[in-house]
């Protein structure tokens, strides 16, 4: 407590001299160049030091240091769960069930139903009563064969469904469990936490460039749960149409619009996987700590930060972190914990991109 008295009596007594500065600045001859940018820099640095930096330091400790505490490890701490969740078709017991799904799923195939019979009963037609020739009779018989083994997968669409769901999270789930938690979170947190320190380094005196890393704490925090949505959303989609999917890719003229639809559904059934084995890569990162020996890997801050001190010295409410001590230490965080686990957040929100783009038209 000696210590916080201290820093608030120096504190007020700068911010005293600092704004009778231009009052005593005033006194001199007005019509001198040198007293009025005097007095210019000296009304500019009382307004910057009186409000811009007890605002910006209030900002930073007692509203975005709670933010990060409950919602910035948000993903860090659910990560496993996030990606681990998948919805259900058949079991209506089972957690994630969603008869929305499994009715779309249901509408399309008897959609689809009338055409697959009329398409199988007029290729039979043209077999026995219009063909006349070997080759038509051949292409007849071919297409036949393709209608009635398409009709068995397209019946059966709603299991072949559930079957990828199941498989892709055994698969993901073996491949998480393989990951260190405590690996995890060290290095996501060096990104969310290095991103932070930089901001509050940053925000008191260039506040332009700290927007910057301002705004990489909310694309860590929400954007591997946006990544996460939108595999929820497209997989839900491609599933409702996935049917319609097996029919088309029987007909030769149809068969790119269903190849697509049948790829689109297993690629986003399964990126699930292919996050699980980002979660690993992440894990597995941790080892850079050794890359560098500890006095060589320059350090972002060991630096404490006072919380609540600076605001009650200037009469402001305390709206965020309650009962914080009057400073907090975020410990060592290096250059190189910050920079591994930005890359770790990228890797996570760019694996859909690159597995759209690698596993296009595998399908024959």
């Amino acid at each position: 407590m000696k210590e916080n008295r201290i820093i608030i009596l120096i504190t007020a007594v700068a911010l005293v001299c600092l704004a009778c500065a231009p009052f005593a600045i005033a006194e001199a001859d007005p019509l001198d160049p040198i007293a009025q940018a005097a007095e210019g820099a000296a009304e500019a640095s009382a307004k910057y030091f009186i409000v811009a930096i007890p605002i910006r330091m209030w900002f930073q400790y007692e509203m975005m240091y709670p933010w990060m505490l409950s919602y910035g490890e948000s993903f860090i701490n659910n990560y496993k769960e996030a990606i681990l969740a998948n919805p259900s078709l058949l079991d209506s017991s089972a957690k994630g069930y969603n008869p929305g799904i499994t009715n779309a799923v249901s509408y399309s195939i008897s959609l689809m139903l009338p055409f697959y019979i009329l398409a199988i009963v007029l290729t039979g037609a043209y077999i026995m009563f219009i063909s006349g020739s070997i080759e038509g009779r051949v292409k007849a018989k071919n297409l036949l064969k393709r209608l009635v083994v398409s009709m068995i997968f397209f019946s059966m669409s709603p299991l072949i469904l559930e079957t990828m769901l199941v498989t892709s999270q055994s698969i993901s789930s073996a491949i998480i469990n393989q990951a260190d938690p405590a690996n995890v979170r060290m290095v996501l947190e060096g990104g969310i936490w290095g991103s932070y320190v930089i901001f509050c380094k940053l925000g008191v005196t260039d506040l332009e460039i700290s927007i910057a890393y301002w705004t990489s704490l909310y694309v860590m925090a929400w954007l591997p749960y946006m990544v996460i949505g939108m595999r929820h959303i497209m997989m839900c989609l491609f599933c409702m149409v996935f049917p319609i999917g097996i029919a088309l890719y029987s007909f030769v003229y149809m068969r790119d619009i269903g190849r697509k639809i049948l790829e689109q559904t297993i690629v986003w059934i399964y990126l699930q996987a292919f996050l699980s084995m980002a979660i690993l890569v992440i894990s597995l990162g941790a080892s850079y700590y050794y890359l560098l020996p500890a006095d060589q890997n320059p350090k972002l801050t060991n630096a404490i930060m006072p919380l609540g001190s600076l605001g009650e010295s200037l009469g402001m409410p305390s709206t965020g972190y309650q009962g914080s001590p009057a400073y907090v230490s975020l410990g060592p965080t290096s250059i190189l914990s910050y920079a591994v686990g930005s890359m770790g957040y990228a890797l996570l929100i760019a694996v859909p991109f690159m597995m759209l783009r690698l596993l296009n038209k595998f399908l024959p």
